[in-house]
């Protein structure tokens, strides 16, 4: 699952197991029922609100895995094992998340391991900014367009127990100048609920980013 910072990879990844593990609650089910769901992340940094301020702030955090020897060392240890034989049968769900932390090198030898020496019985998700083209199947994903982001800020914001006062036509703008980005979204409202911004100053710090102002604006952002 691909796309740049803050766009929901790792959410859509949370979301699918919430949903599954319900699934296999459910006795007529017969789909995917994996013995173990194992999630590690190379994140270093992430975004968030200084509590002061109301400033978009970075905020590093300890990664999991740095190479494709510490990944394998967490996996192996979860599962007690020293490597997997030719009699593992185990169905197993193995979610590597970030994985653009990881320098070229060791992100291929990472994606080749998950390809070449994991049982036909493992599943494996990985979410990056950085595509990686030896894979079985690539989801890319975008931000939200116009009257899904509207939705996705009221049901956030539902769900939250946020009040904003936001007409229709100030969540499309929110939406627009945002690129749909859920993180940039999500950090928005934080800071209208918590008054230490008002939506015209979000709107305007926006619109003040580069003349040549895209996608990848944002991206460098985040």
């Amino acid at each position: 699952i691909s796309g740049y910072g803050g766009i929901g990879k790792t959410s859509l990844v949370l979301e699918f197991i919430s949903q599954l593990l319900c699934k296999m609650k459910q006795a007529d089910y017969l789909g995917l029922r994996p013995s173990f769901i194992l999630f590690y992340s190379a994140k270093e940094q992430m975004i968030d609100i200084n509590d002061e301020t109301g400033l978009i702030k970075k905020k590093r955090v300890k990664s999991q895995f740095r190479d494709l020897e510490s990944f394998k060392e967490l996996l192996y240890s979860d599962l007690e094992i020293s490597d997997f034989t030719d009699y593992w049968k185990s169905d197993g769900l193995i979610i590597v998340d970030n994985l653009e932390s990881l320098n070229t090198d060791e992100r291929k030898k990472v994606v080749d391991y998950l390809y070449e020496e994991l049982p036909s019985s493992v599943q494996a998700i990985i979410t990056t900014r950085i595509p990686e083209s030896d894979v079985d199947y690539s989801l890319p994903i975008s931000g939200f367009r116009n009257e899904a982001g509207i939705k996705f800020i009221e049901q956030y914001s539902l769900q939250n127990g946020f009040k904003i006062d936001l007409t229709d036509d100030q969540m499309s703008t929110l939406v627009k100048y945002s690129f749909g980005n859920s993180l940039v979204l999500v950090l928005s409202l934080k800071r209208l609920i918590t008054n230490k911004a008002t939506y015209h100053s979000i709107i305007n710090e926006m619109k003040n980013l580069p003349s040549d102002n895209t996608e990848n604006i944002i991206t460098q952002f985040m």
